[in-house]
């Protein structure tokens, strides 16, 4: 995406990585540029709050971070859970950002994990990360930070207020979700978004299915094709 973005690229473009786009896609590159971003939110590892339910900002010293920072844990504090600064030694986590980074300066990050130094799962990312490495409620918690994401990206977006009021999160969805990605593959949710002969072939048990990694809500599988996108 970091080269893509720096060189423009278009779809016939040999070094590119534009080949997962569809027929009827353009590359997000041909409109925008490094220099468009002045602010970049990730999310990490959240799986694991603290007792409170809070998590951890790393941020970058700039003004487009703290002004991204300031206006998520506003939100965070309305929808009941806390977002807290780290501490000015703690160097950021490993991240996409970084890659952002390394090629703008300016551009504002903030990285928002369960952690502050060292990881609270040490399986993240691996076969390992499964049901048994989420914290208690972790429906109830991933919707409200869905939706403090979802205020605050408007809000950085300059969205009319009135439509930010109206954002909402549904508890059962993201239940359902989680279902479907750690338990249950097969399950109707996945069912009604695959072809009839994709469903044919999602797994019956979780235990069944190989290794699958949960990426802009794509799940890849590392060997064949996957039933859902």
């Amino acid at each position: 995406m970091v080269y893509n973005l720096e060189h423009h690229c278009e779809r016939n473009d040999d070094d590119c990585e534009v080949d997962s786009l569809g027929d009827d896609e353009v590359p997000v590159s041909r409109f925008i540029s490094l220099d468009s971003i002045d602010s970049f939110l990730e999310l990490s590892q959240i799986g694991i709050p603290n007792s409170d339910g809070g998590l951890f900002a790393h941020k970058v010293d700039n003004s487009n971070a703290d002004n991204l920072f300031a206006t998520m844990s506003n939100y965070a504090n309305d929808d009941k859970w806390s977002l807290n600064s780290t501490s000015d030694s703690q160097s950021m986590p490993p991240s996409s950002f970084l890659q952002f980074r390394a090629k703008s300066h300016s551009i504002g990050g903030v990285v928002v994990a369960d952690h502050e130094g060292s990881y609270k799962n040490g399986h993240y990312g691996s076969a390992f990360d499964d049901t048994n490495s989420l914290g208690p409620n972790i429906a109830g918690h991933l919707t409200k930070v869905a939706k403090t994401v979802a205020k605050t990206v408007l809000k950085i977006a300059e969205v009319d207020p009135k439509w930010i009021d109206l954002v909402e999160t549904n508890e059962t969805t993201v239940d359902t979700l989680l279902h479907c990605f750690l338990r249950e593959m097969n399950c109707t949710l996945f069912q009604s978004l695959s072809s009839p002969d994709d469903a044919q072939k999602l797994p019956r048990k979780w235990e069944e299915a190989p290794f699958v990694e949960l990426s802009s809500f794509r799940l890849r599988r590392e060997e064949g094709r996957s039933a859902v996108h």
